[in-house]
Parts: C-alpha cells; structure tokens; sequence
C-alpha cells in the first residue's frame, strides 16, 4: 500500500516537532537540575520569581502565535515571508508594551521586587525576542528541513546548559550570571532561528494588511493560551511576593516537574481535535479516546506520587527535600488537565471559542485569588492546593461546557 505524500510529510513534521520539542524539554530538566543544585533553596526562589515574571511576559507579548504564523506563511508564498518576519518584529513590539504592568508590577512590588530590579530589567530586554520567536520558528518549520527544525526547537536550551555549565565550571553561577545566561540564550536561539530562514533583509517590512491578518487571530485562542500558561505561575509569583525564599524554591522545583508531565496532555491535544473532527468519531469514539488520554495522566501521577520522595532529593539535594509533598499534591493537578484537554480539544473542534476560553481564564483567576490567600500560613503547600483547585474549576468547566459541543 502506496502512502500518499502529504501524510508523509505530515508524518515526518509532526515526528520532528515531537522529537524537538522532547528533547528540548530533556535539555531543560538537566539545566534546572544543574542551576538548583548549585543556587540553593532562596536563590533559586529569586531566580524562579524572575523568571516566571520574564516568561509571563514574553506570553503577553506574543501576539504572534505559533499557529497564527504557520497559517500565514502556508497562505502567502515565500517571497512574501521577508515582509511577514518584518511585520511579525513590529508585532513583537507592540506585544511587549501589552505586557508593561506586568512588568511594573515586578519592578515595583515591595517585597522581593524592588530588590531584583536590576535583574528583571535584564529579563524584560529580551521579550521582543522570546515573543518574535514563535513566530520566527513557525516559518522556518513550515519550510521544512530536519536540521534547521532541530536547531530552531534545541537552540535555547542548548545555550542555556552551555552556559550554565561553563558558570559552574569557574564556579561562578549566581542568580544574576544565570539570568543574564538565559537572556543571551534567548537572542542567540532567536537569532538562529531568523538567520537560518535566509530571507534577505532589504525585504523586512511592515505590512498593514498582514498586520491585520494576523491580528484576526487573536481573541479567545491566544487569551485561552495565556491562562494555560499563566496558571500554574500564580502560586510562584505569590509565594515570591510573600517573602518565603525557601518556600519558592521548594515550591519552583515541585511546579517545573509537574510542568514536564504536562507535555503529554499538550501533545495529544492536537491529535486529539483531529480525532473530535473526524464525522465518524461519534460518542463512543470520543469517550474512548478521553479515557486513553486521562488514564495515561493518572498513570503518569500515580508514578510521580510514588517516586518522589527518592527521586527529588537525588536529582536537586536533600536540600530539596521539602518539595516532595508540594509534587505529589501537584499530581492531582496533571489529571485534572488531563481531563480538561480532552474536552477541551472537542470545544475546539467544534468551532467554540467563548468555551475554550472561558474555563482557562476562571482557573486562572481562582488560582491567582486562592494564591494569595493561601501561601501566607500555608507556604508551599498552600501554593499546590491553590494550583490544583485552579484546574479543577478550568476541569470542571470544560466539562460542563462540553456538552454544547
């Protein structure tokens, strides 16, 4: 049996996403293994704070997405791409000033803000960058090309071990040498990605009509994105604000782990629409395939439960030791999105956009409330019980919403 050409390529782009993008996140865990081990339990509360605060906003100021980028560049041909890489700059930009009072609410708060001002100046100067790069990315994947992929996807991560092991070798890693590293990786990953497009630079301009175009794709899509991400942050920037150094770095670690499961339910949720889109994927088709997708994230947390305790203090020091429970109750958090992915992805299929967003946004902002609220005389603690309440409300939700679908 001859396979058609399309589902190859198909095939082969999705696979070399896939394998990037699991690759990356491999690279990533050893940086953030190597950075704790070597910052400690306050420092790497600093650093966290920081850096979620820098990743808040490259979210914002992504105006571009991923998606809204491949659309584009399969819709105008190749010699239009100089002219959508000079509009996406612009819109970079322009996202980055959406994301100044996130920005002044780092440099200002009064508890641990106004003591790292220097170093989340350093962090917001490259949010242009962090925000252009998915558009950037998606041009050069649309192209095709396997090793240019690969960079495109590893780059970051690859600079950032590289950087971080070389600060540890002259046994000179700090919170501020780390935050400038991530800065430079991000431009020098940034760079890479524009440079191994090859578009000749006299073309770059802006273009009020692809400007519009991209433009239509936000609203519910790029809003429900951003409350995605946003979520599982709002007990770190809480915990920071509060001043329990320790607490945040215990709690940063336990959050980057449940994270890393969290690419399961992020993958499948593209296969999963294809699957819901289908006209013969009748209820059945669609309970079954729900059910795969839970049962492989309670699997995944039952396996996170149980390891904990030998594998957090083996990977970041016994030091670390205070953010087993923390991980174990986040657990419960990686079914719970599980469970919304899978109803989320048959909202989307379905063209619904007001449901898609709705539930995101909700979970986002009871996260935020209970925040706040809890991590006073709860601590770490209080921050996974108001991470894991945050998904279940955007669990629920989805799940009450689904029947319209």
């Amino acid at each position: 049996m001859r396979i058609p050409p399309t589902v190859l390529r198909l095939a082969r782009e999705t696979g070399q996403l896939v394998t990037g993008n699991v690759g990356a996140l491999a690279i990533g865990l050893v940086s953030t293994v190597l950075i704790t081990r070597a910052l400690g339990e306050e420092a790497r509360g600093i650093y966290a704070w920081v850096f979620t605060l820098q990743g808040l906003a490259a979210q914002v100021a992504t105006v571009v997405t991923y998606h809204a980028a491949r659309q584009l560049a399969a819709r105008h041909g190749v010699a239009e791409w100089p002219v959508l890489l000079g509009t996406m700059v612009a819109l970079a930009c322009v996202g980055t000033l959406l994301a100044t009072p996130l920005m002044a609410y780092g440099l200002l708060e009064s508890t641990l803000g106004q003591h790292t001002q220097s170093l989340q100046l350093v962090a917001y100067l490259v949010v242009p960058a962090a925000a252009l790069a998915a558009g950037a990315s998606a041009l050069l994947h649309t192209r095709g090309g396997w090793a240019p992929n690969m960079a495109s996807i590893m780059a970051q991560r690859v600079l950032l071990l590289g950087g971080t092991v070389g600060l540890i070798g002259v046994g000179a890693l700090t919170v501020n040498a780390v935050v400038w590293v991530n800065a430079l990786a991000i431009l020098g990953a940034t760079a890479l990605t524009v440079w191994l497009l090859r578009l000749p630079l006299s073309g770059w301009r802006v273009s009020q009509r692809l400007a519009q175009e991209l433009a239509g794709f936000l609203g519910a899509t790029w809003l429900a994105m951003l409350a995605v991400f946003a979520l599982p942050k709002m007990a770190i920037l809480a915990l920071g604000s509060s001043g329990q150094l320790a607490a945040t770095g215990h709690y940063s670690v336990a959050s980057t782990l449940m994270e890393t499961a969290l690419i399961i339910p992020g993958l499948a949720g593209a296969v999963l629409i294809t699957h819901f889109t289908r006209t013969q994927s009748g209820p059945a088709g669609r309970r079954q395939a729900t059910l795969a997708l839970v049962g492989a994230m309670l699997a995944v947390a039952i396996g996170g439960v149980v390891v904990a305790p030998w594998i957090i203090p083996l990977m970041f020091g016994k030091a670390f030791a205070s953010a087993v429970v923390p991980f174990q109750m986040l657990m419960a958090a990686v079914v719970l999105a599980g469970m919304h992915q899978a109803w989320q992805s048959r909202l989307v299929a379905a063209h619904q956009r007001v449901a898609v967003v709705v539930p995101p946004v909700v979970g986002c902002a009871v996260a935020a409330v209970a925040s706040w609220a809890w991590v006073g005389p709860w601590g770490a603690m209080g921050a996974a019980c108001a991470t894991v309440v945050g998904y279940a409300v955007m669990a629920g939700l989805t799940y009450s919403l689904k029947g319209t679908s």
